[in-house]
């Protein structure tokens, strides 16, 4: 199973760009601080922002966070890189220690160690506290679609599968696919994850089925801005068409807003 790198981050009132710098501004700060570490100055982190609006264009005031290195992702929560508490615990000596190898009844063996104390730390960056965050939480999808999946239909004929893929590269945790020695064509890419295939007008984006890789990776690319064309392209899973070899299908009865629109 992959691991979760996107934030559910809430706030009140704060624009996309605004969102957008404070974010990149915490990497880059966690950045300085890695570089002064042994074990993690090589570290680098991207950050994308999914900013949640409704379809008149107004903010949920929400957005789904996504960070590369796992390391950084810890970190902004207030944990260590490696995703453990910010604690230590401090010996405390205790009257019983006094009594060395004995204690007071004569009885070898038996005496009572330090009391320790839990003391927790504070982060490592100071937290961001201009909004709430916290890991996200995959919910279980109905039988019927496929969790690795995911499928946009009537896309535009001027999207290739490589422009499909560039979008959702940074989002697989494997890298290359059983079908590595495949060449890629405009239809068809799938030497690396995610593979992208598309066919009779829709697109299927792949991840690796050991992995939630399609689940995470659709919180932040449900809409897909393609900026050449001036075009957002909606994704959703793809369902499975049993008995024929489980063949992701389109869902049936979307509504014209999930095939693509140009952004006004």
């Amino acid at each position: 199973m992959s691991s979760n790198r996107i934030l559910y981050v809430t706030f009140d009132e704060l624009e996309e760009d605004v969102v957008n710098n404070i974010f990149n501004e915490k990497i880059a700060e966690i950045a300085k601080y890695f570089a002064t570490t042994v074990e993690h100055k090589d570290e680098a982190s991207d950050v994308i922002v999914n900013y949640v609006r409704d379809r008149e264009g107004k903010s949920f005031n929400l957005c789904y966070v996504f960070i590369s290195n796992l390391k950084y992702y810890n970190v902004i929560l207030g944990l260590n890189p490696d995703g453990s508490k910010r604690v230590e615990y401090i010996d405390e000596e205790s009257e019983e220690d006094n009594f060395g190898w004995t204690d007071f009844s004569g009885n070898w063996g038996d005496s009572v160690g330090p009391k320790s104390t839990k003391v927790e730390l504070d982060p490592l960056v100071p937290m961001i506290d201009c909004m709430s965050m916290d890991k996200v939480f995959l919910k279980e999808l109905p039988e019927h679609f496929n969790p690795n999946t995911l499928v946009s239909c009537g896309i535009p004929k001027w999207l290739t599968a490589s422009d499909i893929k560039e979008k959702f590269n940074i989002y697989a945790t494997s890298y290359l696919s059983p079908r590595s020695k495949t060449k890629d064509t405009p239809t068809c890419a799938k030497s690396t994850w995610p593979t992208v295939e598309i066919s009779r007008g829709n697109a299927y984006v792949s991840f690796p089925q050991n992995t939630n890789d399609a689940q995470y990776a659709l919180m932040m690319n449900r809409k897909v801005v393609f900026d050449s064309h001036n075009a957002v392209v909606f994704f959703k899973h793809a369902t499975i068409r049993h008995g024929k070899g489980e063949q992701p299908q389109p869902s049936r009865g979307h509504n014209a807003h999930e095939k693509y629109q140009a952004r006004t």
